[in-house]
């Protein structure tokens, strides 16, 4: 088992420790450790990064069938229109399975990366904004939020993992 799954389930575990509850269809720490492991390794993204973004998303839930009222969907809350994600109109429902989502949501996550890196000066706001705002950051309130818990994670658990350039 590598370092960085473990600090990472260690990371679950300790934000959602009710998903060892059998309500939650058998969708267990592990099976959600080895999705954000998995697609964070793909797209060189932080997994303490994504464990925070689902965290604040859900509204500390982890619940993969959370919807909210302006057309966002699952643990990482993958907003799906004409302009994102056009694709799965008509198809949300695709977004309830936790690997579909966070796929979605972590790929979304490395372009919003990409785009900060090429076009933003990074002293007003993290490449994270982008995930909540789009092109235009409007407030840093989510961001801050994000940022707290991320920066909370990397100071508990974050010393057991490689930094993030090895990801």
């Amino acid at each position: 088992m590598s370092s960085i799954f473990t600090c990472v389930l260690a990371v679950v575990a300790f934000l959602a420790p009710h998903l060892e509850d059998k309500t939650f269809k058998e969708i267990t720490w592990r099976q959600y450790t080895r999705i954000i492991v998995r697609e964070s390794r793909r797209h060189h993204i932080d997994p303490l990064l994504v464990t925070a973004i689902i965290h604040t998303e859900t509204a500390r839930s982890w619940r993969a069938s959370v919807r909210s009222p302006t057309h966002d969907f699952g643990l990482m809350q993958v907003h799906v229109s004409k302009n994102s994600h056009p694709h799965l109109l008509g198809f949300e429902e695709v977004l309830f399975d936790p690997a579909t989502n966070v796929r979605y949501g972590v790929q979304t996550l490395a372009m919003w990366k990409k785009y900060h890196v090429q076009n933003c000066d990074d002293s007003k706001h993290p490449f994270w904004s982008h995930y909540q705002w789009g092109y235009r950051v409007r407030s840093l309130a989510w961001t801050e939020k994000v940022s707290d818990l991320y920066n909370d994670l990397i100071n508990r658990f974050g010393r057991h993992i490689r930094p993030l350039s090895s990801i």
